[in-house]
């Protein structure tokens, strides 16, 4: 046999060999090559979404940025203090202010002007600050005005008591509103204005309506008094 046919026959026995082995393990590689691609990291973009609940992972991941109380703007502070002072409850000037935090610290510390602030805020101007993170989430933004007034008066401002009752008298709770306007009588401060003037705003009430009036204004009294101090020096109206 020539050099030649050797060479040849040499050749075709190594492509069997070659052939057969890469046959043999190509199960083996492929099982392989699926592991690495199963472990290798993958370039792929988040699916997106406008629902913010779907965002919570960057919050976890990255944490989220601490909310501020946004502070008045200029056009709202102008119309809230000269409503405040032309119906004689006003507050000092820095008050009008002060962002929504500020002014709940305040009142914890027993500041009957923050509290005069927040209770005029949350009666008043609720669609404007509604997105404050400083705004209550849950409860009903006017029955928390009224209950910090109900505590501003017994910090010793009295003209609160007038507001009150005229809340009460605009949400047709007549009874409230009498008691409120019995409270305002007692200390000194019925004639104000509060009511515009109208001093007849309770002269249909019923006896049993002037009956439960009174009981609800003994309740208020003696509330204030034993929450705060046995005698009270209520402050005059700005």
């Amino acid at each position: 046999m020539t050099s030649k046919k050797i060479y040849c026959a040499g050749a075709l026995f190594v492509a069997l060999i070659a052939w057969f082995f890469h046959g043999t393990h190509a199960p083996q590689r492929a099982a392989a090559d699926a592991d690495i691609a199963a472990v290798a990291p993958r370039n792929v973009e988040q699916p997106r979404s406008t629902d913010h609940g779907s965002l919570a992972w960057l919050d976890a991941r990255f944490g989220q940025a601490d909310a501020t109380s946004a502070p008045p703007q200029p056009a709202h502070i102008h119309a809230r203090q000269k409503k405040m002072e032309s119906l004689g409850y006003g507050s000092p000037p820095e008050y009008y202010e002060m962002d929504l935090k500020t002014l709940k610290k305040l009142a914890k510390l027993h500041d009957g002007d923050a509290m005069l602030q927040l209770a005029e805020q949350y009666y008043n101007e609720a669609n404007i600050i509604y997105s404050d993170p400083e705004f209550p989430k849950n409860g009903d933004p006017k029955s928390i005005a009224k209950q910090y007034l109900t505590d501003a008066f017994g910090a010793g401002f009295s003209r609160a008591a007038s507001v009150l009752a005229k809340h009460s008298f605009d949400e047709n709770d007549l009874v409230e509103a009498y008691a409120w306007r019995l409270v305002a009588e007692k200390v000194g401060d019925s004639d104000n204005p509060v009511w515009g003037g109208n001093t007849n705003q309770f002269a249909n009430l019923s006896p049993d309506e002037i009956a439960r009036a009174r009981k609800r204004f003994d309740a208020i009294w003696q509330t204030s008094m034993d929450t705060h101090e046995s005698q009270r020096a209520f402050q005059p109206a700005r």
